[in-house]
């Protein structure tokens, strides 16, 4: 037996033992989800993706996003785990810099031996082979170890938020989970959906519900900046000949504006930038408040934010802004399916909290 092998079995016998398993899914691992499901039914096991696999997993098999846009369910699933199977790089943004699986008997399954270890060392790595070989490998150690499938553990844990229960806002303005309720309305059923670095983003990690066609992209955990979902939304567009929306921030969107002349020149219909306006800077606005530092509102937030609809005339696209859900979803749902490029501003209540969950203590901890 090589040492690949013992491995493979001791990583079988440790979720063979586990009691309250769970499954972290990344980017590099989505080839194997299929597969990994079928080890999540034979253990019991919660499945999770990080932000940048959030479609590789249809969302009625997923417990959601873990790091970036956990829900309260999800981290109270995590924190109760014992045993974590993650097929992931687990790099920089995932799970607080690997803090939140630090207490947990952890078996990672990577490709490269650089990614083992980058932020919490593993009880055992698995290394070497495609993930999507190794991943078939250890699902025929457990056919043999757990013959019978396992009750899922988890599923008093797991809740849902109910848009009849969310609070009144401001007249004019759009509770963020309606928004983005609206928004899985509108999509087609094969829309490409990429997501930027931005607080509507974070929402739409913990509340947007996807199928395994209507694929999402994001790249929040490899260093991603604002806007480049604007430049990415571009190429998809194009290479997949798919409706395209891009969610971006409104102090994102101001980086890259003149891209959507490449829209307007290209001609491109089915396509849509949906810029998520809730005063400028609330990502970062998060970041300061959690990290405990102490600046004035204004360095992060606009007192006269841009108006976004004439800027996207000025380039010669179509511009709308809306200040309900009912018409944010009939306008990308049109916008989607028609001419374009369409770009829609939607005006989102500032006050209601950033979903960052703890990913920004890190950070304030390094600090102190």
């Amino acid at each position: 037996m090589n040492d690949f092998e013992a491995t493979l079995r001791a990583a079988a016998r440790e979720l063979r033992a586990a009691r309250r398993p769970v499954i972290l899914l990344g980017p590099e691992g989505a080839a194997a989800a299929p597969v990994l499901l079928q080890i999540a039914d034979r253990l019991g096991a919660a499945v999770f993706t990080t932000p940048d696999a959030k479609s590789a997993i249809d969302h009625r098999r997923s417990s959601g996003t873990f790091s970036f846009g956990a829900s309260a369910s999800g981290r109270r699933i995590v924190e109760q785990a014992d045993v974590v199977l993650a097929v992931s790089a687990l790099g920089e943004f995932s799970c607080r810099l690997g803090e939140a699986f630090r207490q947990h008997r952890l078996i990672q399954v990577t490709e490269s031996v650089m990614d083992v270890g980058r932020n919490v060392e593993p009880a055992i790595s698995l290394v070497g082979p495609a993930i999507a070989s190794t991943v078939g490998l250890l699902a025929a150690q457990l056919s043999w170890v757990i013959p019978n499938a396992r009750p899922a553990w988890f599923r008093e844990l797991a809740g849902a938020t109910s848009l009849q229960a969310l609070p009144a806002v401001r007249p004019g303005l759009i509770h963020p989970i309606a928004a983005i309720a609206a928004i899985q309305a509108a999509l087609p059923d094969a829309a490409r959906v990429c997501l930027d670095v931005t607080s509507g983003a974070l929402h739409a990690y913990e509340h947007l519900c996807v199928t395994t066609a209507q694929r999402v992209f994001s790249s929040i955990e490899s260093g991603a900046c604002m806007s480049e979902a604007l430049l990415a939304s571009l190429g998809i567009r194009l290479a997949s000949n798919l409706p395209t929306l891009a969610l971006v921030g409104d102090w994102g969107f101001c980086m890259a504006p003149a891209e959507l002349h490449a829209a307007v020149e290209l001609e491109l219909d089915r396509y849509v930038v949906l810029i998520w306006a809730n005063s400028g800077g609330a990502f970062i606005g998060a970041g300061v408040e959690q990290q405990g530092i102490v600046v004035p509102e204004q360095v992060w937030r606009w007192r006269r934010p841009p108006n976004f609809a004439q800027v996207a005339a000025g380039y010669g696209a179509r511009g709308v802004t809306v200040t309900d859900a009912e018409t944010l979803q009939q306008e990308l749902s049109s916008a989607l399916r028609g001419a374009g490029p369409v770009i829609i501003e939607a005006k989102i209540d500032p006050a209601i909290p950033v979903p960052a969950g703890d990913r920004f203590l890190t950070l304030g901890e390094a600090r102190a």
